[in-house]
């Protein structure tokens, strides 16, 4: 009983050996693309993100003066369709992060590269 096992399972992983590259050939082989433009159009190859400038209002959460970071618990952003998150935060100049203190209700701006990427370029103590 037991070497009938080890037959089935010999014959098994030589079958896997013997069918699994049948599989990962993408039948791409004979493909002949030397006629094809792999080119990228010249506005879409210089094409960045646009920045965009929003504000917001949030406390500060943390300050790592090191990194140049602080993470701030914002409200919602309208201008970047973001909704209150708690979020770190790279700054534009150390500068900024002086004078700012733990627990602090801050108005700041952001420029942002899209997605969730921005950079605090002011900050200061909210009214």
């Amino acid at each position: 009983m037991m070497m009938k096992k080890r037959s089935l399972a010999l014959v098994a992983i030589v079958s896997l050996i013997y069918t699994l590259p049948v599989f990962a050939d993408d039948n791409m082989g004979n493909m002949n693309m030397s006629k094809m433009d792999m080119a990228m159009p010249a506005a879409q190859a210089a094409a960045k993100p646009a920045s965009k400038m929003a504000h917001g209002i949030g406390v500060v959460k943390g300050i790592d003066a090191k990194q140049g970071m602080v993470t701030l618990d914002h409200e919602a952003i309208k201008e970047l369709n973001w909704p209150p998150m708690n979020m770190d935060f790279k700054v534009a100049s150390p500068k900024l992060l002086k004078g700012l203190k733990v627990g602090q209700k801050v108005a700041f701006e952001l420029k942002s590269e899209g997605g969730m990427n921005a950079l605090v370029t002011a900050i200061k103590p909210a009214k």
